[in-house]
């Protein structure tokens, strides 16, 4: 059911909203309480897992569902369960507040509610508007576990907030954090959603890209830019065209973005790249005097036509002929800027660094990437660019549980192969070896430096294997 777009309520009763927020707390409207139900769902197949779901809350008396069903749903609640559900004074605080309004059959939010994590969050349904405030999606959640800190932090941007998901989880690990949009509403919205996680380390501005931060640095930038492309006489949705390629917008903000990173500042920007056949993403990126940048692509490239009709079917609500005849048009126009696929990619911009070093996540990796897996593997490739000298001093050690795998074929005349498989996990493919490493890795894990371990190997030769070692996860240095 689709409804038209709503203003979105206004956030400067900030001790409103949070009291709303523990309100739904207190009547079972949690995380905890989405997630029980989602694990009793996995008892269906994924076909009938959404129809369950929501046969089973619409069904549910409980407050907690009933709240879920006004708020998250598109089937409308009678008044009489809202009012039960919510208690008088919280309904008609909502209606005041336009969160809910009276449709045909009952009570409906023009918003949809999500939570994610400890947080309650509101974002627009889809197909509301083209320029509608986006819910959370698997991009975002890739996003978010990528650069998410592992200690705290000083400050932080979130660069092209949309509804502030990203803005809203670092404000628990960083002092100060601000959150910038082009898009008056989405401005709105993630100010709301402040209030509504009484988050008040959190500052929200309205201007293109870096305009309302001229000025600022950030230990921590974080950006997700749309990167569809959009065909002359097309109409622009903010949330899904990146220009007429479809990465204009990326390249404009990785190239600015390291004027805005303090002395240790780090930056993430996640997005699909059209590329011609054997391009690589590097490629496409500006030049960077003052930044380092490590690229992690998939391992897997995107179909255009798959990727035209999810982004056109979900983000402007078109089915039927008018999806594929829209698939159709899309896939001509990227062809026609020499875009033969897509390929996902997280660029991570450092401060004071220097090089751009590209590497290929395994194929079922991707969904995988974690800070913590990230940061050790960014200090690794910095290790391809570095000459012998620095690697003679280092003292390498083999990671605990790291094994080495003969493969062997099945016809008598091919050749097995070694695999070595990381005792620490790689977001890498695993790396196929000759015979001749394993004595190398012997060598250099039992001995004081590289040096004293391989005194008579030429370094232009060693360098570049020890290196790759290390990238993949198969030897730590220690000192």
């Amino acid at each position: 059911m689709l409804l038209a777009s709503a203003s979105v309520p206004d956030s400067s009763d900030r001790a409103d909203w949070a009291a709303f927020v523990q309100h739904l707390r207190d009547i079972g409207l949690t995380r905890e309480f989405t997630l029980a139900r989602q694990r009793e769902s996995e008892r269906f197949p994924a076909s009938l897992r959404s129809d369950w779901l929501i046969h089973s809350y619409r069904h549910d008396p409980s407050p907690a569902a009933v709240a879920l069903c006004l708020l998250a749903f598109d089937h409308p609640v009678p008044q009489e369960r809202a009012l039960a559900a919510l208690g008088a004074s919280w309904f008609e605080f909502l209606v005041r507040r336009g969160l809910v309004i009276a449709i045909e059959g009952g009570w409906l939010c023009p918003f949809q509610l999500l939570l994610v994590n400890e947080l309650y969050v509101f974002a627009d349904r889809p197909g509301m508007e083209p320029n509608a405030i986006m819910a959370l999606g698997p991009t975002t959640e890739v996003l978010a576990r990528a650069s998410f800190p592992q200690t705290d932090i000083g400050s932080a941007l979130d660069l092209g907030c949309g509804c502030g998901v990203l803005a809203l989880l670092l404000a628990r690990v960083a002092t100060q954090v601000v959150a910038t949009d082009l898009n008056p509403r989405a401005v709105a919205m993630t100010r709301l959603n402040a209030a509504l996680n009484g988050i008040e380390n959190l500052s929200v501005r309205h201007g293109d890209l870096f305009a309302p931060v001229e000025g600022e640095r950030f230990d921590l930038i974080v950006s997700q830019p749309p990167f569809l492309g959009c065909a002359d006489g097309e109409s622009r949705v903010l949330f899904l065209h990146g220009g007429r390629r479809g990465d204009e917008l990326t390249r404009r903000i990785v190239e600015e973005l390291p004027n805005y990173l303090s002395a240790q500042g780090i930056g993430f920007v996640l997005a699909d790249f059209g590329l011609a056949e054997g391009e690589r993403v590097s490629a496409r990126l500006p030049s960077l005097p003052g930044a380092g940048v490590t690229i992690l692509v998939a391992g897997k490239a995107i179909d255009l036509d798959v990727n035209a009709a999810l982004y056109l079917a979900n983000g402007q609500f078109l089915s039927g002929d008018a999806l594929w005849e829209q698939t159709g048009r899309q896939v001509v126009h990227a062809r026609a800027c020499g875009v033969d696929h897509l390929l996902p990619a997280l660029l991570i911009l450092e401060s004071g660094k220097s090089g751009v070093r590209e590497l290929a996540v395994a194929p079922d990796r991707w969904s995988d990437l974690d800070r913590s897996l990230i940061d050790p593997l960014i200090v690794a490739a910095r290790g391809l660019d570095e000459p012998w000298t620095a690697w003679q001093g280092r003292r390498l050690r083999l990671v605990d549980g790291t094994r080495v795998v003969h493969e062997y074929p099945f016809v008598a005349h091919e050749q097995g192969r070694l695999v070595l498989r990381s005792g620490s996990g790689s977001l890498l493919p695993e790396p196929v070896v000759g015979e001749s490493v394993l004595p190398l890795i012997a060598a250099v894990h039992g001995a004081p430096s590289v040096a004293a371990a391989v005194p008579e190997l030429p370094g232009e030769v060693v360098a570049p294997i020890l290196a790759q070692l290390v990238l993949h996860g198969i030897l730590r240095i220690t000192a």
